[in-house]
C-alpha cells in the first residue's frame, strides 16, 4: 500500500514538474527598431516565367524576378545599409478587382557588411493601376554571414511607392 501511494506522489509530482511553463528568456535589448526604403525596382522574367489569365480575369504569375535596387536599411537609428533585395515573386491577381496577393522568395544583401537576410515576403494589393494603388507587405527573413542568427521581421501598409517598412531585428 504504501509503495503504491509513493509512486503516486511521485507521479503527481513530475507532473506538476512538466506543467510549470517554462518562460523564454527576455530579448530586452536585443530586439531594436528597423525600417527599410525602396528607392528603386525592376523585373525581369526568369527563364521558367509563365503568366496564365483564365476566362474569370484571373492572372497567375510565376517566377517573375524583381529586384529591388538599392533599398536602404536602418538598424536601431544607425547609419543606413546600403543593399539589394532580389526576389522570385509568384502573383495571383484579380484583373475585374483589381488586387493581388503575392509571395516571394527574397534575398537581401549589402556589400558592407557582408551578409544579408533571407525568407519570404507576402503582399496583398488593392486598387491595381489607379493612383489609389496600395501594398500591404509582411516578411520575416534571416540572417546569414555578419547577420548569422538575427530575425528581421518588417511589415508597411499604404500607398506604393510611400512610407518605409517598417519593424524589428531580433539579435542573438
Amino acid at each position: 500500500m504504501n509503495r503504491k501511494i509513493l509512486g503516486i506522489a511521485i507521479f503527481l509530482l513530475a507532473v506538476a514538474i512538466l506543467a510549470i511553463p517554462v518562460m523564454a528568456e527576455p530579448t530586452e535589448g536585443q530586439k531594436v527598431t528597423a525600417e527599410m526604403y525602396v528607392l528603386g525596382f525592376s523585373q525581369v522574367p526568369s527563364e521558367d516565367y509563365r503568366i496564365k489569365v483564365n476566362n474569370g480575369g484571373i492572372q497567375i504569375e510565376r517566377n517573375l524576378i524583381v529586384t529591388y535596387d538599392p533599398i536602404l536599411l536602418i538598424i536601431d537609428g544607425g547609419v543606413p545599409l546600403v543593399g539589394t533585395v532580389v526576389s522570385n515573386v509568384n502573383i495571383i491577381s484579380d484583373l475585374d478587382r483589381k488586387t493581388a496577393v503575392g509571395h516571394m522568395d527574397s534575398v537581401m544583401s549589402f556589400s558592407t557588411p557582408e551578409g544579408g537576410f533571407r525568407g519570404n515576403l507576402q503582399t496583398t494589393q488593392e486598387e491595381m493601376f489607379t493612383p489609389d494603388w496600395t501594398l500591404r507587405m509582411h516578411c520575416v527573413l534571416q540572417g546569414f554571414g555578419a547577420f548569422e542568427g538575427q530575425t528581421l521581421c518588417l511589415s508597411r501598409a499604404g500607398p506604393y511607392p510611400g512610407a518605409p517598412s517598417t519593424g524589428y531585428l531580433l539579435k542573438t
